[in-house]
């Protein structure tokens, strides 16, 4: 018997850290307590203000899971993302 028929474990392949993507990025930070403005997601991920818009507009459109809340402030509109109760 061989070292790796011993040890299943040796012959797993490494796993590839979780990808990080613009979207998942844009996503994790509405997800924040206090949510993001469209130029705080826009420099984060190289987009522009109004690209940022269109993706939470279309994004979340018709997602029943979640909520997008808009907050006018000094520092222009605060997007933020809440879990909407199960039904």
């Amino acid at each position: 018997m061989t070292d790796r028929n011993m040890n299943p474990a040796a012959q797993a392949p490494a796993r590839k850290p979780p990808r990080v993507t613009c979207a998942g990025t844009t996503i994790a930070m509405m997800r924040a307590p206090e949510g993001a403005t469209a130029g705080e997601m826009g420099a984060a991920v190289g987009w522009q203000k109004h690209s940022v818009r269109g993706f939470i507009a279309r994004t979340f459109k018709r997602r029943n899971d979640v909520k997008v809340l808009r907050a006018r402030g000094e520092a222009g509109t605060r997007y933020r993302l809440v879990d909407r109760p199960a039904s």
